[in-house]
């Protein structure tokens, strides 16, 4: 709903969706930044639960999108950010039922070495994992196409990075986010990842 019935206030999105025969919706962070102002969570709730709709899927705040960024995972200056934006994702998942959220990786950053991002990200997934751990609930990776900077373009790049916070974290509750558009825009072998998922 982020990106759907954009004609109307974001908090009339979910009743839209309704009346249009959908059950359940996802949506981006909803907010301005990452953790929501008085009253802002509240809002957001009710206009869920009012609507009668589901929410399956959330994503973690990933800065302004509009302007082109696509995450703060693996952004150092930024890991704090991220990291206060846990609480307030964990606090809607569990009013909500939500069990899926998305964290969008980021874009690569001029000045800053790929190890130096990769590493920040690795120890912000853990904390994310375990964050929403009590719900029940899973962290999302997903290929984007559309920015050159995005560094997780095919399902293999999202494995890798599994793979390792897997290793080095033990965190279990990572998950494939397989959006087939971007899989397709940026080349790569649907039907090697589908039995790849299908084994993971």
């Amino acid at each position: 709903c982020s990106i759907m019935f954009t004609e109307l206030p974001l908090l009339e999105r979910p009743a839209a969706a309704k009346a249009a025969g959908f059950d359940a919706v996802e949506f981006w962070w909803p907010f301005h930044a990452a953790v929501p102002g008085d009253g802002e969570a509240t809002s957001f709730v009710r206009a869920i639960r009012d609507a009668g709709v589901q929410l399956i899927g959330l994503n973690f705040f990933a800065g302004d999108m509009a302007a082109g960024e696509r995450g703060l995972v693996s952004w150092p200056a930024r890991a704090m950010e991220f990291r206060d934006n846990l609480p307030a994702v964990v606090d809607i998942g569990h009013q909500l039922g939500c069990e899926a959220f998305n964290a969008l990786y980021g874009n690569r950053l001029p000045g800053i070495t790929e190890q130096d991002q990769d590493d920040i990200a690795v120890e912000n997934l853990a904390l994310a994992g375990q964050a929403v751990s009590g719900l029940g609930g899973t962290v999302l990776l997903e290929p984007v196409s559309g920015s050159a900077q995005y560094p997780l373009r095919v399902a293999g790049d999202v494995f890798s990075v599994i793979d390792r916070v897997r290793r080095e974290k033990g965190t279990q509750n990572l998950g494939f986010l397989c959006d087939l558009y971007h899989l397709a825009a940026n080349g790569d072998n649907l039907r090697s990842e589908e039995r790849r998922v299908g084994k993971e």
